[in-house]
């Protein structure tokens, strides 16, 4: 409720006056609505909760330099764990506990999830490829719960903010979420819902795994992408440099590559693999094979396999890995991805 004599202001970012601003978020522009009320001598801040997230987002991937006083902009490959607490509304919360398994939406808004190997420890990630973005992100707010059994263990609640460290097609913005979990195995739900409108744009769940680097045999989540590099990326294992597919699209002319971080102790000694191809519901091909496994650091390797796509015809696939352990252990994991013309 507003009286006669309030008044309603608006500040607008845009990239020619902020553009490191708006660069951090990862939005081409950004509004912020105030309600002065003179009666009450006081500003009321709109959508406080949005505007909290904003703030939280370039605390994290900003540092203020108190000599210069500029803000210097973080590296671009930078990715910057969630807050893990954040308030979700109670209708968002209720439309995340109808989600289903499904990686794209009708209008092509792609879903994946996967894991961020580092050093001192696993994250899982998800992320959002929005094709043909333009403007289109910038009103979007990412939610998600994560449970552990009937336990919630994690809420997240932020501004869309486009990060270049995954790869998808031009024109396309995307997202990574980062979660810095215990080691584990947990169910995620997550929502990418349109500020204006709240429109549920997609909503999805799906496994989320953090490596245990502690365990005498783990497998980390797959992560599709192209040829490694040795380019800087957030995604290094060793040497090899990573850039995975946001939106999980390849060309039937391109080749897959899928990754993942095995942990076997003292070697990798006696783990074995089974690959299928699926399509359609029903086996394209398999085979049984020994994979080659490069030590990333000790009692932990890399797998690193290509996967040619000129046989296979546009459409959906779901791949699925099966990794055997040196004493019997079994761990299987499953990634989709769309074959393009």
């Amino acid at each position: 409720m507003t009286e006669a004599t309030d008044v309603i202001t608006t500040w607008v970012y845009d990239t020619h006056r902020t553009p490191h601003l708006l660069q951090m978020l990862g939005r081409p522009e950004l509004q912020i609505v105030i309600v002065i009320e003179p009666t009450r001598r006081r500003d009321v801040l709109q959508a406080p909760g949005l505007f909290d997230q904003y703030r939280q987002v370039l605390a994290k991937r900003s540092i203020v330099n108190p000599q210069a006083k500029v803000i210097i902009s973080p590296e671009p490959d930078d990715i910057v764990p969630a807050r893990l607490d954040a308030p979700i509304p109670q209708p968002i919360r209720d439309r995340m506990r109808e989600a289903t398994p499904v990686s794209r939406s009708s209008d092509g808004i792609a879903f994946t999830a996967g894991e961020l190997w580092q050093r001192e420890g696993s994250s899982a990630i998800a992320t959002f490829s929005v094709p043909d973005a333009g403007e289109r992100t910038t009103h979007l707010t990412t939610y998600g719960e994560v449970r552990s059994g009937d336990r919630v263990v994690a809420t997240i609640a932020q501004p869309f903010v486009t990060n270049t460290s995954v790869a998808a097609a031009e024109g396309s913005r995307s997202e990574v979420v980062r979660l810095k979990l215990p080691p584990g195995k947990y169910d995620g739900s997550f929502a990418l819902v349109d500020d204006r409108t709240n429109e549920v744009l997609l909503n999805v769940t799906a496994p989320l795994r953090v490596l245990d680097r502690a365990a005498k045999f783990d497998v980390s989540s797959l992560l599709l992408a192209g040829p490694p590099s040795s380019g800087k990326s957030a995604f290094s294992f060793g040497a090899v440099n990573v850039q995975p597919r946001a939106d999980a699209l390849f060309r039937h002319d391109q080749s897959l590559w899928y990754f993942a971080v095995i942990r076997s102790s003292p070697d990798a000694k006696g783990v074995t693999a089974d690959l299928q191809l699926r399509g359609v519901g029903k086996a394209i091909g398999a085979r049984t094979f020994t994979p080659r496994m490069d030590a990333i650091a000790p009692g932990t390797f890399l797998l690193g396999e290509e996967l040619p796509l000129t046989q296979l015809t546009p459409g959906d696939y779901s791949l699925y890995v099966v990794i055997h352990g040196p004493d019997g252990e079994t761990e299987v994991r499953r990634a989709d991805f769309r074959v393009g013309s």
